[in-house]
């Protein structure tokens, strides 16, 4: 026999991990072991990083070690590092930046209360204990109005210890577990955070230097992928991670503190609203312009050489085409116009596409704010309008809402004080025009005395754009206002008319809350005839007292209730929970302690038939001897409050106007399909289209009637579907469709087909009868793309193929 076949045969038979040795690189974390890592963790764990040929050591942080200096060194290759980095990128350091992991800084002061009521101003004179990295801190505390000579910084050493024994009034902390510590030793303290400031910093971030970047490109997007994957898994099972960090990494952390610590990142790392690793240069921007005001940057630096770029390889195969491209253009000067123009207006959507994805995940944010009720409502509705001019830098917003008779009440304004007052006589035309619905566009002659920066504007040049908040005024009476110079373009109507959606269910919720409030003082008032249901209860279970109001509540009369054991009362998992709570308190009790604090949602059976839902407050009750022999509890009732919350859910899924899911649950849904087809083996397609003919609707009928058009499509593409697809708007005239599990890719041409014949036919608007038709993108798997952003582009690069070829073919 042949050696060299006697060579292969044994190459064969030899185990592959001693052929192909994986490559040793090292993570240099930043502290030390612990569910802040857990990702990294989950990759080791899965097999990740084996996967894609390497293996990862993971490196905790000594006393003292900088992780940046590791990875510039080369003793690290990757590193993880706070939103400083960018100061150290500015200072010349050659650090890239590869995924935010956390979407929001961890970073809080805790102090022990000196009062009933949290205050940073009490830390004037104060020891403060910052670690390094911490400058978004020292940032929160300037914007607070205590410079560095108001408090004595103190460099970060034992943290907790220092706090508890008094060293220090205040610390830097991670809000995801040591305020669990604290809470576990029963010590009281107050946290105050940044974001409540409106400094809103990226937390934990993946880094490398520029050197490895540009050395080893591939190696580099493999580990950078494996780590995301993990952080997907590790969010998604955390008791698992635990288990194998436990064994592996030890932390000296119980299980069940580990699992708080693991709910506590959910806020922070929002991996059901974002994917892990999502990084907005935007955000960027402002951690920047934060920095710029504390005087730690002169200028913002360039973010290109910073921020993580996705590697694409070259393809020869579009030198090939561009050439083909280039002979037919040389001999066909005259269609070379023409379609350099379709390709500017392509150019132009697919911008405009990137705004509006810019612009949704601007408005998801804004949503969980108000469903966080972390931020007061003017700073809201002022974060409102400046995300407005950072999409649409030339819009000046301005918001009046109406206080009883009072003068309007001034949000944001860009005026001089003449220019305001002549502003005032105009406006007037509100007054008895709120009920009006759409859009009501003046054509103001002059502006008495403008702002420097509108002098340069002729008269009768400014346009005006006015959107009342309500068709009834009677409920918010109110008007957003915005001036620009060029015409309004229907992408601006549509865009306006979201952020007036927006600013008119914060102004909803801040009316519920401000009414809850003095509802509250009332009810404090008013013990004897409470709309809050008061009850008590003995220690086997029998309500033996409930107040009138639990008919409001239930449906049942209080004798009724008085007949009920606790297991009728409520629902049985709302009674196991108080159950429980009952034999823990008489446990403690028993033990000489005081009754536990229990506050909890329940669920009540209402004598309709269906459940009410109420926070529950309960508290010990001791008769003369001060033996314990009952309970009292306080109900309230969260029925419209928990339909609130639910409403805003289905805001932040699905479209305003046609009521379609959005890019976020479309995208949601097609990664759990393309899971479940990769596993089973099973095809998929996603259908992209874009509707022919819109535009001149619009015009010739008003954004109303375009608005009416979009939502008779949604419905006619509903009726095209099957229950198991999807259709969802991206935004404009752009629509998406998923057809999860397919049986054969002969029923997505037979999809296609009953869509383009169900938007050829005639619709019946309000103002006309139009007829419109679509174009129609198609991407199948795992044929197109083995992802979901392979698969969109492609169905993006057909449908406009099929729009060039329309054009073409006039």
């Amino acid at each position: 026999m042949n050696s060299r076949w006697l060579w292969a045969l044994f190459a064969l038979c030899w185990p592959a991990e001693l052929l192909f040795a994986a490559e040793k690189i090292r993570l240099q974390l930043k502290w030390q072991h612990g569910f802040q890592f857990a990702g990294y963790y989950a990759a080791e764990q899965q097999g990740y990083y084996a996967q894609a040929g390497l293996k990862v050591e993971l490196v905790a942080a000594t006393p003292g070690l900088k992780v940046l200096d590791e990875v510039m060194a080369g003793r690290a290759q990757f590193g993880v590092g706070t939103s400083s980095l960018l100061l150290d990128y500015a200072k010349g350091q050659q650090v890239r930046l590869l995924a935010n992991v956390f979407q929001h800084s961890a970073l809080v002061l805790l102090s022990r209360p000196t009062a009933a009521d949290p205050d940073i101003q009490a830390l004037r004179g104060q020891k403060v204990m910052l670690e390094s990295g911490a400058e978004e801190l020292q940032a929160y505390l300037s914007r607070e109005g205590l410079t560095a000579q108001d408090y004595q910084l103190i460099a970060h050493r034992t943290s907790l210890p220092d706090l508890v024994n008094g060293q220090v009034a205040a610390i830097s902390a991670y809000s995801s577990n040591e305020p669990l510590i604290l809470q576990q030793a029963g010590i009281p303290y107050h946290q105050f955070t940044p974001r409540s400031a409106g400094i809103d910093f990226y937390g934990d971030n993946l880094f490398t230097s520029n050197k490895l970047w540009q050395k080893k490109p591939e190696l580099v997007e493999k580990f950078r992928a494996a780590s995301l994957r993990g952080w997907s898994y590790a969010m998604q099972h955390p008791a698992e991670v635990i288990e194998y960090m436990q064994q592996r990494y030890p932390t000296g952390s119980s299980r069940a503190m580990l699992l708080a610590e693991a709910a506590a990142m959910q806020s922070l790392l929002q991996t059901d609203l974002i994917e892990p690793g999502y990084i907005n240069p935007e955000r960027w921007l402002h951690i920047a312009s934060v920095y710029q005001q504390q005087g730690l940057l002169s200028t913002v630096p360039d973010l290109d050489g910073f921020l993580y770029q996705a590697s694409t390889p070259i393809d020869l195969t579009w030198v090939l085409i561009a050439l083909l491209v280039l002979l037919g253009l040389l001999l066909a000067l005259a269609l070379l116009a023409y379609i350099t123009q379709v390709n500017r207006r392509l150019h132009q959507l697919l911008q405009q596409k990137r705004q509006q994805q810019g612009w949704q995940h601007a408005r998801s944010q804004i949503l969980q704010q108000m469903l966080r009720d972390e931020t007061a409502p003017h700073e809201l509705l002022t974060s409102v309008l400046q995300q407005l001019q950072q999409f649409r830098s030339g819009f000046h917003p301005l918001l009046l809402l109406d206080r009883r008779g009072e003068l309007p009440l001034l949000i944001h304004i860009d005026l001089s004080a003449a220019g305001w007052s002549d502003m005032q006589q105009r406006i007037a035309v509100f007054d008895n025009d709120c009920d009006i619905p759409g859009l009501n566009l003046l054509r103001v002659p002059q502006l008495g005395n403008p702002s420097p920066e509108f002098t340069g504007v002729a008269a009768g040049l400014l346009r005006f754009c006015a959107f009342p908040l309500q068709g009834d005024c009677s409920q918010i009476p109110g008007v957003l206002l915005v001036w620009q110079q060029p015409e309004f373009s229907t992408q601006d109507y549509e865009l306006l008319g979201d952020v007036g959606s927006l600013i008119a269910i914060s102004l909803e919720r801040q009316r519920d809350r401000e009414a809850l409030r003095q509802s509250e003082a009332r009810h404090r008032l008013l013990t004897d005839h409470a709309s809050d249901v008061i009850w008590t209860m003995d220690l086997v279970g029998n309500i033996n007292y409930v107040s009138p109001s639990v008919q409001r509540l239930r449906g049942f009369t209080a004798e009724e209730v008085m007949q009920q054991h606790l297991t009728e009362a409520l629902t049985p998992d709302s009674a196991q929970l108080v159950w429980n709570q009952m034999i823990q308190a008489s446990a403690l009790v028993a033990a000489g302690k005081p009754y536990p604090e229990f506050v909890a949602d329940l669920e009540q059976p209402h004598k309709d038939g269906g459940t009410v839902w109420s926070e529950v407050k309960t508290g010990g009750i001791y008769n003369e001897a001060g033996e314990f022999i009952g309970v009292v509890g306080v109900a309230r009732d969260l029925t419209e409050r928990r339909k609130a919350e639910q409403q805003m859910r289905y805001l932040a899924q699905h479209d305003s106007l046609t009521g379609l899911p959005n890019r976020a649950l479309f995208m949601d849904r097609l990664h759990q399909a393309l899971t479940y087809c990769s596993r089973h083996q099973r095809q998929l397609a996603v259908l992209l289209l874009d509707l022919n003919k819109f535009k001149p609707v619009n015009d010739e009928y008003g954004h109303a009637a375009g608005d009416e058009l979009l939502k008779a499509t949604g419905e006619a593409l509903r009726k095209s579907l099957r229950a198991s697809d999807t259709v969802a708007r991206l935004g404009g005239d752009e629509f998406v469709v998923l057809l999860p599990q397919l049986e054969s890719p002969l029923e997505v041409s037979t999809v296609a087909a009953k869509i383009t014949a169900a938007l050829v036919q005639p619709f019946v608007l309000s103002m006309a009868t139009v007829q419109i038709g679509c174009s129609i993108g198609q991407a199948l798997f795992p044929d197109d793309g083995s992802d979901a952003d392979q698969l969109i582009r492609v169905a993006d690069e057909r449908m406009y193929q099929q729009k060039q070829q329309r054009h073409q073919g006039r």
